[in-house]
């Protein structure tokens, strides 16, 4: 299997756990199950924040996609459609944070988790659209050396483990 692929799906998989146990959480919080876990929801959305939206969708834009353009022109409405959602997901997590602020302060979790909903259902739909879609057409597309240079970046640029 391809080293970017691999990276990507890790990738994924690590956004949609945070985004399932933060749900999880502010779920629990809102039904009255437990109390809300202010510096829980903070680190979660900062992950959100710092790996995401810094590295990870970058490197996707930057390598994949363009890459992508390049050898398949045929994939431009899809990748703008990408694109524009990497960006919509920008003003997506500004929106939660000024949210999250806004419950904090009033202790009013419902309008945060609502957004949270929103927010999860709208990567989760569009991590799907890269991985049925874009890297199959990558998959049926790129060229050894094209595969070789988006590894390259995405294997320099990947998610810390700890």
């Amino acid at each position: 299997m391809n080293e970017a692929i691999n990276i990507i799906r890790d990738e994924h998989r690590s956004l949609g756990s945070v985004l399932k146990a933060l749900l999880t959480q502010v779920t629990s919080a809102r039904s009255g199950e437990a109390e809300p876990d202010w510096p829980l929801y903070d680190a979660m959305l900062g992950y959100l924040e710092a790996f995401p939206e810094v590295m990870h969708h970058p490197k996707e834009d930057r390598f994949l996609f363009a890459r992508l353009r390049e050898r398949h022109p045929q994939s431009e409405e899809v990748i703008q459609s990408l694109e524009r959602e990497h960006v919509e997901g920008t003003a997506g997590l500004r929106a939660l944070r000024t949210l999250l602020t806004s419950a904090k302060t009033g202790n009013d979790i419902t309008t945060f988790a609502t957004a949270l909903e929103r927010y999860a259902n709208f990567q989760w739909r569009h991590m799907q659209t890269e991985e049925q879609v874009v890297l199959p057409l990558a998959l049926d597309h790129f060229t050894p050396d094209d595969w070789a240079y988006v590894n390259a970046a995405f294997q320099a640029n990947r998610q810390p483990r700890w």
